[in-house]
């Protein structure tokens, strides 16, 4: 069975939006769907001061909801010792930190990462940081900040909008609401104390193009500015000289530092963090040119997961190719979710990942076998910076 955890940087979006039904998993694949909610924005990963988790009460609702299917899926046909989590964007991170996370092992079996990687993360001075510009949002002083859940709903979700917007978001890369790094949920970073499973990685060939087509400002100079904040100088002006030096046909490098920050080099990470410790891994690289007016860009491999174009908040033309693909890469997730490998009939060589080939499919026209989706002199200018930073 396979449990769906909705993306939306950690601030919209709902488990029951029609572009994540899992009906052609149920038809196609025999198996049991779950999606579900979880507290967004200040709701879910800010609020309230009382409780010392409540940084983390998004990622304790995907406990909860993964509780929940192990004591109850088999009334409804599922296996509860079989249990894949999936999830994109901020359900891949979120299924990224849950691979780290104490309350959540044992809980899932295996893991489906899309435009993920175990990011982006409070740590307590940025919580700290983000109360201080909420507690001016409402008018309150420093030090009341135990009065805050006592304001009106409306009240704080105006606020908590505000801060979202402001520039005061810049210094949390332009994702303004994320997990906590501490206390009992998140003791350490979650890169440090990842489950040995079976895991599958994937991201988009040019995440970044989506926000730089729609205007996301925060994001687009949030994300460096952060990263720059948190290494040295030498460090980033070595990274913007290495993307500069290797820029790829038809692309700007600036679009590549932005991709690989956000989920590229973090996929790589978690990959590696995993394979140390014994878990196989599958990576793979969503590269179809037409699955937007933007390209292979965020979001844009969300309609060949589930086969749904209709759903689409992207323009794209559901052809034969289109069609094929989509079958071909959930045929893979249904094999995965069942067998613990997406080798399959159409794909029976896949490789596990390894650090010296650093291999992963490519789900293009043509489906391919390639190495290293970052390459070696981009990856070695990453190297000296910390899981943290991203």
């Amino acid at each position: 069975m396979i449990v769906w955890i909705h993306g939306g940087a950690f601030v919209v979006g709902a488990g029951s939006l029609s572009g994540y039904s899992g009906a052609l998993y149920a038809q196609e694949g025999d198996l049991v769907f779950v999606t579900l909610n979880y507290r967004l924005g200040g709701f879910g990963y800010l609020m309230c001061d009382r409780d010392p988790e409540c940084s983390n009460l998004g990622l304790l609702d995907q406990v909860a909801a993964l509780r929940w299917v192990q004591e109850n899926i088999s009334m409804f046909g599922g296996d509860p010792g079989n249990v894949t989590v999936m999830g994109e964007s901020a359900g891949g991170m979120s299924t990224s930190i849950l691979l780290g996370t104490p309350a959540a092992r044992g809980l899932f079996h295996k893991a489906v990462v899309q435009s993920g990687g175990v990011r982006p993360l409070f740590t307590t001075a940025d919580r700290a940081q983000r109360i201080g510009q909420l507690i001016n949002a409402v008018g309150l002083k420093t030090g009341q900040q135990h009065r805050l859940i006592e304001l009106p709903t409306d009240e704080l979700n105006a606020a908590f909008s505000k801060i979202s917007a402001g520039s005061g978001t810049a210094f949390l890369g332009g994702e303004p609401y994320r997990p906590e790094i501490g206390g009992q949920v998140l003791p350490v970073h979650p890169a440090r104390n990842l489950a040995s499973i079976p895991t599958m990685i994937g991201h988009c060939d040019d995440e970044a193009e989506f926000f730089m087509a729609t205007g996301a400002r925060t994001l687009t100079q949030g994300l460096p500015l952060r990263m720059e904040a948190n290494t040295s100088d030498q460090v980033w002006a070595t990274l913007s000289d290495r993307y500069s030096k290797t820029a790829r046909p038809g692309r700007t490098w600036q679009n590549d530092l932005l991709s690989d920050a956000f989920t590229a080099v973090p996929s790589l990470r978690l990959a590696e963090g995993l394979t140390a410790r014994g878990a196989p891994v599958w990576n793979y690289r969503f590269a179809y040119p037409a699955a937007s007016q933007f390209g292979p860009c965020h979001i844009s491999d969300v309609n060949f997961t589930f086969g749904n174009p209709e759903a689409s908040m992207l323009r794209l033309t559901w052809n034969e190719d289109a069609q094929r693909l989509s079958q071909r890469m959930r045929q893979a997730f249904i094999t995965f979710a069942h067998k613990g490998s997406p080798q399959t009939s159409e794909l029976p060589s896949w490789p596990v990942h390894n650090s010296r080939d650093l291999p992963y499919m490519t789900f293009d026209n043509v489906i391919s076998l390639d190495k290293d989706w970052v390459g070696a002199s981009r990856r070695e200018a990453w190297r000296p910076v910390r899981d943290e930073a991203f």
